[in-house]
């Protein structure tokens, strides 16, 4: 599908009050239906689009709509165009994932299945409980005929359960009940469509992101180069604004990471007095916080040990708001609760308010309970849950649309580290002691021994790998279970093991190298703990269980572990989830972010890396995610293939490692390296600012381009498009003074110019690439121009300009152009603004020196002294009176075509037909012509209608071969129908010229099926009965006999240095011999009708005609003529 890109250089003048955005939805609507061919659309696809989201950025102007697809009433799932329109009200960029052929794919809105059996489906997909479903609680029916159901022990929430239409890859759209799940654990948010004939699962999203360690998270593959530690100081300059609320809070500050980088401080009224004017404890917006706890108008941070989803308990800091607990990280994380929950509240609002400056705010959906009046939702500050205790080694965050409640889930991390919790007790040839890491979901390895013999699970595969249900159960019942890496997930591993009665799992690593901890959804039920061990202790293991193994598993006994809570990378990366979700596609659609290829992990991993950065950050330091949490050093690869780094050495990922990492966390990795080496390049380019908030250095500005672009972004974003929106970005906010910068670092890591990202839901099917814009290239380039003159003849003279800019680095001294002149051509001496010589054929122009980011324009002038021409056997350019010889019909309404003098392309008179709010049918007929074998009829047109509902077509009467009115639709050369019309007008469905033309066009119809044929042409108006736009114009028509002849010709500038490029005008001329026009000189009129009724003298009137008609020969009727009269449909009346 092709998506329309339209892209302006603007400036803005920053806006520091709140403006509410212009609805631009009317000529959104109109715009999609002028464009509706070049996005494979017909008119029925866009008869239902709704606005889904319209606000304003008020730092740019910039007002993004969403509108989503409906059909037949229903919302067709992630069916989305995008428009985003300048402060002045002229479109900036469109795109399109609306779905194509409606009528043809959808099938009917009448299900087979009610929503309490789609319930049921939906609960056996996610393996839960359907004994006991929940019963009904309302029934807000509808056109989706919504029912509501209690969450019961499904869901926390209440369940909806509505109908929709979803797209499938195998073509078509499927009517689905929409049900909604969030399980009491809160690991899962589920979406799920299910099939409303036979209840097939055809989508399942989930609005709950988790970050624990990958499959195949590559931590044996890392650097550790480097360290990145911050010594304590005050929090940096920006981030505060004023004394809005007294509150003092002793955590980690902005920007110092966790506790391996720096240490805690007391900081004051941190709240800022633009994001947060009644501080962070405030909710009504009145002078006074309602709470003295970590709950306020942005988050509500509370733990949940018991997992329950409700808020447990919260650090009071009493009237004075003191906040400062002691913290003693050599005791498990439960003993400091008060010092991490704070931690937690605390770096959630700076957060909020940080990315309130750079436009994450009420209107684009940011998390508040109270807006105050500034637009969005509302209703939805953040739940964060501290020491949750769903599970271990994990955060996640869940992202409903806007005024709903996000979650953010943060565990206790038990290590990364490997711990010898296995130890073989026989056979004595192996022994001893062997390390693993604990997996990030079910319980932990007890401290109490496990001794159990080792069994290798089957599965009737043939493997070792547990991915299906396992075959010896009686052997396992009881013991510890052996699985290989590969095939499944881990969790999947884990629960089958489970499902088979072991009392334990070892899973052998199928790779060289350290263990890691074990992630994945799903895993919260899970009740036997698992570990890791690697593959090199299990090929050690492995072959001597056939003939027993006994061993022990035995946890360390009371290591404190982790809190994610302090890590405040992953605090930041989290948050940044539900940032990325509510940007893209609009603050009420967070499921853009579902496809393959998006880059949602990147996006939270680079927020993370650049809000624990300062001044004394070097972009080359190898930089891991989440090295705290993993107990690794600060110089520790952390949780991603590669640690961030501007080294390649270090980070040597590009755009082709997305097709073999894992999704989302790998290619989100990919993203991340990209944007860490944006972020670099612009603060090598402007320096650093400590002034996050109203700084102009360059980190100020990677912040604003890369928000700027999640919002310029399409729904379903692959990399290009991430690309183009940061490239928008700098357009709208820079005048594009970076677009350079930007190819450069994207094109160093196969993102370049010519990169396609194929279909988003694929990542394996893009073709990097390392080419940067032609406009970056350091070359030395040519622009070559000419008069914008359509038609020339013989005796005129054009003037040329051609442009040279010198992009290479260098200073060139000798520079030529060598232009080639079309046949006919002759220069004219002197005209030249350079030296030149005329070698007969071609011109050669000596520049000269040509400084290193220097441009010159040669100019120069050629007359056309011999020439071939295009031969015209009719023009007419409408300049006299021809209601004579042109016939006006209408047939519905009274709206009909003149001649006028409103806007013609040549002389005064042209054809006009209005667009009146009014059903109208208006023909304009032509004299017939009798084509040769290669004639072709051509008029130029401009129109300006209402898209998709009103507009102008072409028809071709033949009078032998057919006898009827044929469109030309198929004849068409050049120009052809750009629109189509529903049924609301007199003739139907079919395709027109409709929308708004931009200007004059010419159409050109080839004529030459009909040669030895009087054909007549006609063209024919259609409109609805709502909307006045202006109408359609005709001028300048005629006939073309054989081929045109153009001018064009080529220009190629060289260096000294071997520099070279070429380049011809954008637009050539034709040559013509100009006839005088046959309406007022017959001439030559050949064998044209016009020419022998001209000859003739015939009158006709009245004209039109209804019951009788008179035809006056006032040049007498030669003898042997045949009379053939027809009506305005090309039927036959008499014949004499």
């Amino acid at each position: 599908m092709n998506h329309l890109r339209l892209t302006f250089f603007l400036g803005f003048a920053l806006l520091l009050t709140y403006l509410p955005a212009q609805d631009f939805a009317p000529q959104a609507r109109k715009y999609l239906q002028k464009q509706a061919k070049a996005y494979g659309l017909v008119a029925t696809d866009l008869t239902d689009l709704r606005v889904q989201d319209q606000y304003r950025s008020q730092h740019n102007g910039l007002t993004h709509l969403y509108l989503s697809q409906y059909y037949e009433g229903l919302e067709i799932f992630n069916a989305q165009a995008s428009l985003h329109y300048t402060a002045e009200g002229r479109l900036l960029k469109a795109d399109s994932r609306l779905q194509a052929r409606l009528s043809s794919r959808a099938n009917a809105p009448a299900p087979g299945l009610n929503p309490a059996q789609a319930l049921n489906a939906a609960a056996q997909h996610l393996g839960m409980p359907t004994a006991s479903l929940p019963i009904e609680t309302a029934r807000p029916g509808g056109a989706r005929q919504e029912v509501t159901f209690a969450g019961g022990n499904l869901s926390s929430e209440d369940i909806p359960v509505y109908l929709m239409y979803y797209p499938t890859e195998q073509g078509p759209i499927r009517l689905a009940w929409y049900v909604r799940i969030y399980p009491p654990d809160g690991e899962h948010w589920w979406n799920l469509w299910v099939d409303a004939q036979d209840g097939e699962v055809l989508g399942q999203l989930d609005w709950v992101v988790h970050c624990s360690f990958p499959e195949n998270y590559l931590g044996e593959g890392c650097t550790e180069t480097g360290a990145h530690v911050h010594s304590p100081f005050a929090p940096m300059a920006g981030l505060e604004s004023m004394n809005v609320d007294d509150g003092t809070y002793n955590i980690f500050p902005f920007p110092i990471e966790s506790p391996s980088h720096g240490n805690r401080a007391l900081i004051s009224a941190p709240a800022d007095s633009l994001a947060s004017p009644y501080g962070w404890h405030d909710v009504d917006g009145i002078p006074g916080g309602e709470f003295t706890i970590t709950r306020g108008n942005n988050v509500y941070a509370s733990e949940d040990r018991d997992a329950d989803n409700n808020p447990g308990f919260s650090p009071d800091g009493g009237d004075s708001l003191l906040f400062d607990f002691p913290l003693d990280l050599t005791n498990p994380p439960q003993v400091s609760e008060s010092a991490i929950i704070t931690n937690l509240f605390y770096w959630n609002n700076v957060m909020h308010d940080f990315w309130y400056h750079y436009g994450f705010d009420e209107e684009s959906g940011n998390f508040q309970d109270n807006t105050y009046g500034r637009g969005g939702a509302g209703g939805d500050p953040v739940f964060a849950d501290a020491q949750d205790g769903s599970g271990t080694n994990n955060a996640n965050f869940g992202t409903p649309p806007d005024g709903s409640n996000p979650r953010m889930q943060m565990y206790i991390w038990t290590s990364n580290a490997t711990i010898n919790y296995l130890t073989v007790n026989s056979p004595a040839s192996i022994a001893g002691s062997y390390g693993g890491v604990q997996a990030g979901f079910g319980p932990d390895i007890p401290n109490t021994p496990l001794t159990e013999d080792l069994v290798l699970v089957q599965d009737g595969t043939g493997n070792n790998q547990g991915c299906n249900t396992l075959t010896n159960t009686v052997e396992l019942a009881g013991k510890i279970a052996v699985i290989d890496r590969g095939g499944c997930t881990f969790v999947t591993k884990v629960q089958n093991a489970e499902a088979a009665g072991a009392a334990a799992v070892i899973v052998v690593n199928n790779q060289p190298g350290a263990p890691f901890s074990m992630g994945g959804g799903g895993g919260g039920g899970i009740g036997i703990p698992s570990i890791m061990i690697s593959q090199s202790d299990g090929s050690l293991i492995k072959p001597q269980i056939p003939n027993g193994v006994n061993a022990t598993l035995q946890g360390p006994g009371g290591l404190p572990g982790f809190s994610s809570s302090l890590d405040n990378g992953v605090i930041v990366h989290e948050y940044t989830h539900g940032i990325s979700n509510r940007l893209t596609g609009g603050p009420a659609n967070t499921s853009c972010l579902s496809n393959q290829e998006q880059a949602g992990e990147g996006w939270s991993d680079w927020y993370a890396l650049v809000m624990t950065t300062d001044a004394n950050a070097v972009g080359t330091t190898a930089r891991g995610i989440g090295t705290y949490v993993s107990g690794e050093p600060t110089t520790g690869g952390g949780i991603r293939p590669y640690p961030y780094s501007t080294d390649m050495n270090v980070n040597p990922v590009t755009y082709d490692y997305i097709k073999t990492l894992s999704v989302p966390h790998g290619v989100g990795s990919v993203m991340c390296s990209m944007l860490w080496d944006l972020y670099w390049a612009l603060v090598d380019e402007y320096g650093f600012d400590p002034d996050w908030k109203n700084g102009s250095g360059g980190n100020n500005m990677a912040l604003q381009l890369v928000t700027d672009g999640l919002k310029l972004q399409a729904c379903s974003p692959g990399f290009v498009d991430t690309r183009d929106g940061i490239l928008l970005a700098d357009e709208v906010n820079y005048g594009g003074a970076n677009a350079c910068l930007i190819w450069e670092v994207f094109a160093r890591r196969g993102l370049g110019y010519s990169a396609d990202q194929g279909s988003t839901n694929d990542r394996s099917d893009g073709i990097e690439a390392y080419d940067v814009s032609p406009d970056c290239q350091p070359i030395l380039i040519m622009d070559k121009e000419a008069d914008p003159v359509l038609t020339v003849q013989v005796g005129d003279t054009l003037h040329y300009s051609l442009e040279i800019v010198n992009r290479t680095p260098n200073d060139l001294q000798a520079v030529t152009v060598r232009d080639t002149l079309p046949a006919g051509m002759a220069y004219v001496p002197g005209s030249a603004n350079v030296t030149t010589t005329d070698f007969g054929g071609f011109l050669l122009f000596n520049v000269g020196a040509l400084p290193s980011s220097q441009a010159f324009t040669v100019t120069f002038a050629a007359t056309l002294i011999d020439s071939a021409y295009t031969q015209y056997s009719f023009q007419d350019s409408l300049e006299d009176d021809t209601t004579n010889v042109y016939f006006i019909s209408g047939n519905t309404g009274t709206d009909g075509w003149r001649r006028d003098s409103l806007d013609p392309r040549s002389g005064t008179f042209h054809f006009y037909v209005p667009n009146a709010p009014a059903l109208n049918d208006q023909t304009l007929m032509t004299p017939s012509f009798m084509p040769d074998s290669a004639t072709k009829f051509f008029f130029w047109h401009q129109y300006d209608t209402e898209a998709n509902w009103d507009g102008g077509f072409v028809e071709i009467l033949p009078t032998i071969s057919q006898g009827a009115w044929i469109d030309a639709d198929p004849y068409f050369l050049e120009n052809g129908y750009n629109s189509v019309v529903g049924f609301n007008n007199p003739v139907g469905d079919r395709s027109v010229f409709g929308g708004n033309s931009r200007g004059y066009i010419r159409t050109l119809i080839d004529l030459s099926p009909f040669v030895g044929e009087a054909v007549f042409i006609r063209f024919r108006f259609v409109s609805d009965d709502n909307t006045n736009v202006d109408g359609w114009y005709i001028d300048d028509l005629g006939l073309i006999e054989g081929d045109e002849v153009l001018l064009f010709n080529e220009a190629c500038v060289f260096s000294e240095l071997g520099d070279s490029w070429c380049d011809a005008q954008a637009f050539p001329q034709q040559v013509v011999e100009f006839v005088a026009d046959t309406t007022t000189t017959p001439g030559d009129t050949g064998t044209t009708a016009l020419g022998l009724l001209t000859q003739l003298g015939v009158k006709v009137f009245p004209n039109p005609a209804q019951d009788m008609v008179t035809l006056r020969f006032e040049g007498g009727l030669p003898g042997g003529a045949l009379l053939t009269l027809r009506n305005l449909h090309g039927q036959r009346v008499t014949q004499q």
